[in-house]
């Protein structure tokens, strides 16, 4: 069944799916709709779940399950990459997409996985620029962490060293 985000618990286990670009109003509205639908049948093992949803950044978006009430089974977890599969192809989105998401001036901008080393070279990136973090896996996560410091992810290996 369909909960707001703002009522999950902060052990609420988070999936994250990113569009590969923004999202329009219309297709915003379309996922909206779809999603919270999807979520009012979400089942595992035959018992409905509780579960929520939140568009971040009109590119981002974030499943949630309320673990306290029931737990996901991997049928249900396949169920909901479905519901994103076929979403992506009824609005043709490619919602799976890796590209990493950087704060500069305040604009979120987006570069390949491949393109990073170059653009940390090129100092569009530096080891304190805001990250999106993929890798949050709860709800406490997205409210303390959706964020992270270049510095503290995967791009750490770019950064020069500096020895005193």
């Amino acid at each position: 069944m369909y909960i707001s985000f703002d009522e999950l618990p902060g052990n609420a286990r988070i999936w994250w799916y990113q569009a590969d670009r923004n999202l329009s109003p219309s297709e915003i509205e379309i996922l909206d709709s779809q999603l919270r639908s999807n979520m009012d049948n979400w089942l595992t093992h035959g018992m409905p779940m509780k579960g929520s949803f939140t568009i971040l950044f009109d590119r981002v978006i974030l499943i949630g399950a309320d673990t306290d009430f029931q737990s996901p089974s991997g049928c249900s977890i396949d169920s909901s990459t479905r519901w994103l599969k076929d979403l992506g192809a009824q609005l043709g989105l490619q919602l799976f997409d890796r590209s990493i998401g950087y704060f500069k001036d305040d604009e979120l901008n987006f570069i390949s996985f491949f393109d990073a080393k170059k653009v940390i070279q090129e100092g569009h990136i530096q080891s304190d620029t805001k990250i999106l973090n993929t890798q949050i896996s709860s709800k406490d996560d997205v409210d303390t962490r959706l964020t992270i410091p270049a510095s503290e992810t995967f791009l750490k290996r770019y950064f020069e060293k500096v020895t005193l």
